[in-house]
């Protein structure tokens, strides 16, 4: 059997698209609007800051910052 790749029918999208594809995906998962709106602040600043220690601080902000032993 031969194996025929068809690209008229691969859709591309800019990854800045499909990251908001797949958090809006997430909306039902939250009852609240702020919690969600939260959400979408933190994916974005962490996927466009490449500094620890502003990761750090996002999550420091939110109170999800642990010290583990």
């Amino acid at each position: 059997m031969a194996c025929i790749l068809s690209l008229t029918s691969v859709t591309i999208t800019h990854p800045k698209e499909r990251v908001e594809q797949i958090i809006k995906s997430l909306r039902p998962a939250f009852s609240r609007e702020a919690a969600f709106e939260w959400l979408v602040i933190m994916v974005w600043g962490i996927l466009l800051c490449n500094r620890a220690q502003a990761i750090t601080s996002y999550l420091n902000a939110v109170g999800q910052a642990r010290i583990l032993p």
